[in-house]
């Protein structure tokens, strides 16, 4: 049975890292909080889909900090037909706060580029588009502009310009780590393994804390059915973030495909806890048990799926196959 690591966005879910926060430079100085928390492991049957939102990618620079950026470590989910989210009495200040800031002053790129980073956040695309165009209009050179539109191409399914983007983005300013990421993705779900590797590369080699670099090189090995090269990826991965649970999750994948049942169940153990209880990791549990040749341990695995997804199919097939009921 294969189980692979595969990246569907963060996900893209997610459009920035963690929390940030970004101050709007004007008369009176405004400052905008943008948060989104993200996790989650979505595992489907044997094949798996990982996103890795809460592993923060960087920018480079003082510039980059100051204009602030979408183009964080970020998954993605190509969204054809997203209606806009409903906000939060937070948000909704704050996007009426740069929308003040915008009307005042129509080319305050800076303004434009973080409204369109809020349009962005609340699935408001085509709104999100139409201001970093004419923040990319005003200014020419404003890279993250082009990394926060790549973004919203990939959740409009525009892979095509999302990757001019981040390849103009690179142009203006080789140095921007979270181009080379977004860029490597989308070489990976093309299956251009060798460059996506070689985004991944270039990002570690500029920022060598990068969680989010490792583990998706760490993935593009996983592909190739490079496992230990894999492995040695996602362990610099939790280095940096142990408590991240979507590393744990895709080591247990690459030793599971190595036959290294036991620490596969460990590993699915530690993403299950760490991801809330995700039915999922405890099936991968279940299964890596049976494997190992424990269906004690295996029946004990189903069960935690199914309190987390009651009648959970693949926990409930699991089950059966060691002729035990659920309860």
């Amino acid at each position: 049975m294969k189980i692979i690591a595969s990246f569907s966005k963060q996900t893209d879910g997610a459009l920035s890292a963690q929390q940030a926060r970004w101050c709007v430079p004007m008369s009176q100085k405004t400052c905008v909080i943008a948060s989104i928390a993200v996790c989650g492991l979505l595992i489907s049957g044997c094949q798996s889909s990982i996103q890795i939102g809460g592993l923060a990618g960087s920018d480079t620079g003082d510039d980059a900090r100051q204009k602030g950026s979408l183009a964080r470590g970020s998954s993605f989910r190509p969204v054809n037909k997203a209606r806009p989210k409903i906000l939060t009495s937070d948000a909704r200040t704050n996007l009426a706060s740069l929308s003040e800031v915008v009307r005042r002053n129509p080319t305050d790129v800076n303004a434009l580029n973080m409204r369109g980073t809020a349009f962005a956040k609340s699935a408001n695309y085509q709104r999100a588009l139409a201001d970093f165009n004419a923040a990319i209009d005003i200014d020419p050179q404003y890279y993250q502009a082009y990394g926060n539109r790549a973004l919203v191409h990939i959740k409009m399914a525009r892979t095509d310009l999302a990757k001019a983007d981040y390849e103009q983005a690179l142009r203006l300013s080789p140095q921007y780590t979270a181009a080379y990421l977004g860029r490597g993705r989308l070489n990976m779900k093309s299956k251009n393994y060798a460059m996506a590797l070689a985004d991944f590369r270039q990002t570690i080699k500029l920022d060598p804390s990068n969680a989010i670099a490792y583990f998706q090189r760490g993935a593009t090995y996983q592909l190739m059915g490079q496992h230990e090269n894999a492995i040695s990826d996602f362990n610099i991965a939790i280095g940096l973030k142990p408590d991240t649970p979507q590393p744990y999750f895709a080591r247990g994948q690459s030793r599971f495909e190595l036959q290294q049942y036991e620490t596969a169940y460990d590993d699915f153990y530690i993403a299950a806890k760490r991801s809330n209880g995700n039915a999922r990791a405890w099936t991968y549990r279940g299964l890596s048990a049976e494997r190992f040749g424990d269906p004690k341990k295996a029946v004990r695995a189903y069960r935690r799926a199914l309190k987390a997804k009651p009648y959970y199919k693949p926990a409930l097939d699991g089950m059966k196959r060691l002729g035990v009921k659920a309860a």
